[in-house]
């Protein structure tokens, strides 16, 4: 009796509002999440995480866990999770969140008002909720800067605080930035503080912005003023530019950006400084263009001058003569890393990195496959790898979804449960055949949770 009145005392406590936990995520969608907050006069608090992101675990298994946050946060905002690549892809997309933890606070109307990237504002996350609050009133809140912008191009000292603004809450700083080079006052172009600027802020310096623009002009000037560990920079920060350039045209999903970094690879490749897969590039350009008829003809005579390139038995005696050379040297190490070195020779090098490239180019083909010609031509890509490495997890997963946008079901779960079976746990995207997988016995359309690989 003394024990259930006990157990019955516990339940109350734990039931009560005041009681907290951690923060209370609720189980809602974001849109239900948006009537709420403008039922109750509240904030939306979403914590974008990923699966296999190692800070979002950090951040989940320590502050979201502390009672004083989650008393602050459950009493001043809607609370939400958000799997940035499952149920909140969507919302994720909208804001642009490309990197991950991201917590973002959005109000009842849907505009961004606060937000923070990485693990660090786990370490006053009251505070970082407090200054979102305060955000709500102040002139300069994301909202109003942004709607600011467009028309204080010429405005030196308001571009300068719109960038710094945005970088500091983890959003995209590169108008902003490109803005202010071009209007700024405060330093010449060849003098040393502005290279120093430039390297501080890499990920706005890519070919077509102004931030390049001056880079090339003026990188000369800068070596001259350097000291040596500056000069190693210099040296190579125009590769570092080329990083930030491609990944420029992914994020802003712009195929001009993209040709502008196949021009300049070419002019690289002329200089004799770099070999680089024309190919691939050219694929990813039809596909920012969506172009997708031209990315399926070039992507079919990619993978067939791959398979006239490298014959199944010329791959395979290439690959037998890598392994035993490579075990010949090292095959007596109980080092882990040679050990799975020892079986990536073994599966086949060559072979490995041709399956990789033609699984990647045939699950975008079958994304924009509308006929039975289409259909045929990706078995015929599956047939030549599965010679290649039979019963390969990548070939496997492949097949699954083609098969399934076939309405051959049954088979496409049986291959897709093989392939979550078998790949390696190093596979950072394991999770999302898992889900791919759910996606297919619940009979959903699975063209939505395959779009972005």
């Amino acid at each position: 009796m003394r024990n259930s009145v006990i157990i019955k005392l516990l339940m109350l406590l734990f039931s009560q509002p005041g009681f907290s936990q951690g923060i209370d995520f609720q189980h809602i969608t974001f849109e239900e999440a948006i009537q709420k907050a403008k039922q109750e006069d509240k904030l939306i608090f979403i914590d974008f995480y990923t699966q296999w992101c190692g800070p979002c675990k950090k951040l989940a298994a320590g502050p979201f866990k502390e009672e004083a946050v989650g008393e602050f946060y459950n009493n001043h905002f809607i609370n939400l999770k958000l799997d940035a690549e499952k149920e909140g892809a969507t919302t994720a997309k909208k804001y642009k969140v490309n990197a991950y933890p991201t917590l973002m606070f959005i109000d009842g109307n849907g505009s961004l008002v606060y937000s923070g990237v990485g693990v660090t504002h786990g370490y006053d996350m009251v505070g970082f909720g407090k200054e979102a609050i305060a955000s709500i009133t102040d002139e300069n809140n994301v909202e109003n800067l942004q709607a600011m912008f467009p028309e204080k191009q010429n405005d030196e000292a308001f571009l300068k605080m719109y960038y710094q603004k945005m970088d500091e809450l983890g959003l995209n700083s590169d108008d902003g930035f490109n803005a202010w080079l071009k209007v700024q006052t405060e330093l010449k172009d060849d003098d040393l503080e502005m290279m120093r600027l430039l390297q501080r802020n890499n990920k706005s310096v890519y070919v077509g912005s102004k931030a390049y623009e001056i880079w090339k002009a003026n990188s000369a000037a800068y070596r001259a003023q350097a000291n040596d560990r500056e000069k190693v920079m210099i040296d190579r920060f125009d590769d570092t530019a080329m990083i930030k350039s491609l990944e420029a045209a992914y994020r802003r999903k712009s195929p001009d950006l993209m040709r502008l970094y196949i021009n300049a690879m070419h002019e690289k490749v002329r200089q004799g400084k770099r070999p680089i897969d024309f190919n691939y590039y050219e694929l990813e350009y039809c596909l920012l263009s969506q172009d997708y008829a031209k990315y399926k003809k070039l992507a079919t005579e990619y993978v067939d001058s791959l398979e006239n390139e490298n014959p199944v038995a010329q791959v395979h005696q290439k690959d037998t003569k890598d392994y035993e050379s490579f075990v010949r040297l090292n095959g007596h190490s109980d080092d882990p890393n040679t050990i799975r070195m020892v079986e990536f020779y073994k599966q086949g090098r060559t072979a490995s990195s041709i399956v990789k490239d033609v699984a990647e180019i045939g699950h975008k083909f079958l994304l924009h496959s509308d006929s039975e010609g289409d259909y045929k031509t990706l078995s015929g890509w599956i047939d030549y790898c599965y010679e290649l490495i039979p019963e390969y997890y990548l070939v496997d997963n492949l097949k699954a979804d083609m098969l399934y946008e076939q309405k051959d079901t049954a088979q496409a779960i049986e291959l897709k449960e093989k392939a979550v079976a078998n790949m390696p746990w190093t596979e950072k995207k394991r999770v999302n055949r898992q889900y791919e997988l759910e996606i297919m016995k619940q009979g959903k359309e699975l063209s939505g949770a395959v779009k972005e690989r």
